[in-house]
């Protein structure tokens, strides 16, 4: 089923910089590299058209042999790296192939499979222009990798990456099942059967349930089977609806999105297979999209409002699930031409990226993530929205009963990496971002299996005006010398700092004001005797108890706020602004500030008075001594947890006296949250 997602159409240069930086144990000639794709023109790196002749073979080529363009030190490994780059023109589904010691051979148009190489290699996924990069491991986990966006000027604008060492991410899947799951674990040698308790250099790739239940044509084992989850939905004879508004990209016209609202309820069991027909209202006409063998795609208008149904095989629904196989649902379904429900069989392969696919995709990432018969009602509006952040896997379920994907649980624990296919709804980071209108390079770093793990970091305690942070002891790598921890805080702007000791495991926050919300990064800190390392930082957000004290100063601005998501105003939402109502899109609010920073909450909650988003503004403001202000050249001006930047609406300077004032325009999209829950298997 296709992501169905539209490209970006931010400007953005002419040619993107790709730099490889190798933080691996391995040296730069025991590093291969090969760039996939459709439309690739790239120089400086072995590159591959496809779709390819049957009778042509294309070689990785190693990492040495592209240019050294700079050099680096790496946070994780201390050491100096080198910086190689490439140039890249265009590239679309395009894929960068990193093996170890052995090069990929890409031959006769038959890309390598998750499980048909005996070398370690894995894949990142990226296109330009236009388009973006995400991580995946929805067939399997072989080497962490990392990449950054970065603007002219070096600022990492957006990033993705692996967070723990790779046994630390292994042993969280084994301990999913210490007596089963060596056989997830593919090696060197025999083909499966590597654990944790081993060593790093017979380990190929952790492989993942899609994969393996499309091996075994049956059971995903060792991951568990979704029947018991399916049994309970069948059970509850619950109608679930989905509902949103999707469309596709070119060739079909722009503007094409079509709106739905469909509903329907489980039936069957494990021995006879599932089923669910999902129908209802659908405005706007349907596009799909359809590409042949010889990668040409075209565009088709399909009926409106056509049933969908998913199709879960005994044998199969498995599979289904966990790979989100296109052939598992159907649109429409009589054979009867004359029949309003009725699908000519030349549309049929349009269907498959199209609205209908994606209201076949949210019903089985909901599956996957473990929104159906969860915490977050019956209607897809509440799984894919944003605010509230619907936390997903164990914090989905009423209890943690392991009715979710395991697999894909883990790497969201643990990573920014695709665990299944439709693990970029919306309501949550998405493990695809697209590329920053200013980005000018694309940095991916190859990264070391031996890493400081981040510390796993709880509020302990809070009320009106202290928290206290605990953290577990990381434990350092063989050869690596835990020496701290490094705590920031926000606000202040910018953040307050400290460092503490390896034994240091807390840390109190005190004479807070109250009604604020904060954001605290823990960063163990280490040395190899050599250099110094951090471990990926560890960010949690609390909000102290009590109503936040209004300002109250002689520096008086105006705050206008206008909903910018891609969802709709949560129902009933009730806005607060300095700790005074609010309407979005209505008068503004009124902020009587002060000369130096002013940080005052914007606070959404519920019809029912639930806190559902809190984050602080930052503006920073200098008096001018002749009555007016303007706001301090690169100081803070911002609103914490909004995807979108601030905006000005008037002209400097600013003082009441001739009318001039500071008018802060407020485009409101929050950024999704991360909630990590403890993650088990069905009982």
């Amino acid at each position: 089923m296709s992501d169905n997602r539209e490209p970006n159409s931010a400007s953005q240069t002419t040619s993107l910089t790709v730099e490889i930086v190798n933080d691996s144990h391995n040296h730069d000639g025991a590093v291969f590299l090969l760039l996939t794709g459709n439309a690739v023109s790239a120089t400086g790196i072995t590159s591959l058209q496809l779709p390819q002749p049957t009778d042509g073979s294309v070689t990785a080529s190693a990492l040495e042999t592209m240019p050294i363009t700079g050099s680096v030190i790496s946070p994780y490994t201390g050491k100096l790296r080198n910086i190689r780059s490439f140039q890249l023109n265009t590239l679309t589904s395009g894929r960068l192939l990193i093996s170890y010691e052995t090069a990929i051979t890409y031959a006769k148009n038959q890309a390598p499979t998750a499980t048909g190489l005996n070398i370690r290699w894995d894949k990142l996924e990226f296109g330009f222009p236009g388009s973006g990069a995400d991580l995946t491991s929805i067939d399997f986990f072989g080497i962490p990798l990392q990449f950054e966006y970065l603007d002219a000027a070096g600022n990492v604008l957006s990033s993705r990456s692996f967070y723990t060492s790779t046994k630390t991410l292994l042993s969280a899947l084994d301990n999913l099942s210490p007596s089963t799951m060596t056989a997830a674990f593919q090696q060197s040698g025999p083909s499966f059967g590597w654990s944790p308790s081993d060593t790093m250099e017979t380990f190929l790739r952790a492989v993942g349930p899609q994969t393996l239940t499309a091996l075994n044509q049956g059971p995903p084992a060792p991951y568990p089977s979704f029947a018991p989850y399916l049994d309970t939905l069948v059970k509850a004879a619950q109608s679930y609806t989905i509902t949103g508004t999707s469309g596709v990209g070119a060739p079909a016209p722009v503007g094409n999105s079509a709106t739905y609202d469909y509903s329907g309820a489980f039936s069957g069991n494990s021995m006879a297979g599932y089923a669910l027909t999902l129908s209802g209202s659908m405005t706007g006409i349907p596009w799909g999209l359809s590409t042949n063998a010889d990668g040409v795609t075209t565009a088709e208008a399909l009926p409106v409002g056509l049933p969908v149904t998913l199709q879960l095989d005994a044998g199969a629904f498995d599979n289904n699930i966990y790979s989100a196989q296109a052939n598992a649902f159907t649109v429409g379904q009589s054979s009867d031409a004359t029949k309003p429900d009725y699908l000519p069989p030349s549309l049929i392969p349009y269907t498959k990226n199209s609205p209908y696919a994606n209201i076949a995709g949210d019903l089985i990432g909901g599956l996957n993530f473990g929104y159906l018969d969860g915490n977050y009602g019956t209607n897809s509006a509440a799984w894919f929205s944003n605010p509230p952040t619907p936390y997903p896997f164990a914090a989905s379920r009423t209890t943690n009963d392991g009715f979710y994907n395991p697999y894909a649980a883990v790497l969201y624990n643990l990573s920014d990496t695709y665990g299944f296919p439709f693990s970029d709804r919306n309501g949550r980071p998405s493990p695809y971002i697209s590329q920053p209108a200013a980005a000018t390079t694309l940095r991916v770093t190859i990264m070391n299996d031996l890493r400081l793990d981040p510390p796993d970091v709880t509020i302990d305690a809070v009320n009106d005006s202290v928290f206290t942070l605990a953290w577990n002891p990381v434990i350092p790598p063989e050869g690596f010398i835990l020496t701290g921890y490094e705590v920031a805080v926000t606000p202040p702007y910018p953040a307050w700092i400290s460092e503490c000791g390896p034994d240091d495991l807390t840390m109190t926050f005190g004479a807070l004001p109250a009604g604020t919300k904060y954001e605290f990064t823990v960063t163990a800190l280490g040395t190899d005797n050599l250099h110094a390392l951090r471990s990926h930082p560890t960010t949690v957000t609390g909000i102290t108890g009590g109503p936040a004290a209004p300002l109250d100063g002689e520096l008086t601005f105006l705050v206008t706020l206008n909903w910018s998501a891609a969802t709709p105003l949560p129902t009933g939402a009730v806005f607060s602004i300095n700790g005074a109502a609010y309407t979005p899109g209505g008068a503004p609010a009124i902020i009587n500030g002060i000369s130096g920073t002013n940080t005052f909450p914007l606070t959404i909650t519920s019809a029912t008075g639930d806190l559902i988003y809190q984050g602080n503004y930052a503006i920073d403001l200098a008096a001018d001594g002749n009555g007016g202000y303007n706001l301090v050249p690169g100081g803070s001006f911002m609103l914490a947890g909004n995807s979108q930047p601030l905006a000005i609406a008037s002209l400097p300077p600013y003082t009441s006296a001739n009318g001039s004032q500071l008018v802060i325009g407020t485009p409101f999209a929050p950024s999704p949250g991360k909630q990590q829950s403890p993650v088990i298997f069905p009982a």
